[in-house]
Order: structure tokens, then sequence, then C-alpha cells
């Protein structure tokens, strides 16, 4: 789970990165989306991770 977490977040540095403009301002813009995308991947990863070992206890108690 953390590898995929790990290849997504750099997956949307680099597409935030190659849509940003090339000036300091949309530089700065592009730290606070990456920060904002990276904050929602690594959720996501620990609801996933959540659910799996979830469902993976009751998958047990069958």
């Amino acid at each position: 789970m953390s590898q995929i977490g790990n290849r997504t977040n750099l997956m949307a540095i680099d597409a935030v990165l190659r849509a940003v403009p090339r000036t300091p301002r949309g530089y700065a813009d592009a730290a606070l989306e990456t920060a904002v995308i990276s904050r929602r991947v690594a959720r996501a990863a620990g609801d996933l991770s959540a659910f799996l070992q979830e469902a993976g206890a009751d998958v047990a108690q069958l």
C-alpha cells in the first residue's frame, strides 16, 4: 500500500509540475496543490488499508 501511495504521489507531482506556468507564482501554486494532492492520496491509502484489514478480519471469521 505504501508503494502504491508513493508512486501515486510522484505521478501527481509530475502532473502538477507539467501543468504549472513557468513563473514564481506558478511554482508557489503548484507547491500548494501538490501538498493537497499528497494529503488526499495518503488519506485514501490509509482508508484502503483499513478497509482491507477489516475485510481480512471478516473473512477470517467465516
